[in-house]
């Protein structure tokens, strides 16, 4: 699957979340922007290997039974 572009976005927001918590007065403004960051770099990395797997469907075929 070609790249779209979006982990690297994704990294782009988490990078962005660090250089404004690095900036923030309060302590609990900082940890969520932590937070923020460490979830954009978790999707960053879900969509990269979920770009990785390939899903192949097929219809038609009888559904396997359990005895």
């Amino acid at each position: 699957m070609p790249d779209d572009g979006r982990k690297e976005m994704y990294k782009v927001h988490a990078a962005a979340c660090l250089e404004i918590a690095r900036n923030a007065d309060d302590r609990e403004g900082k940890i969520a922007l932590h937070d923020m960051a460490r979830a954009w770099l978790v999707l960053a990395e879900q969509h990269y290997k979920s770009s990785r797997t390939a899903l192949v469907y097929e219809t038609g075929a009888e559904p396997a039974r359990h005895a």
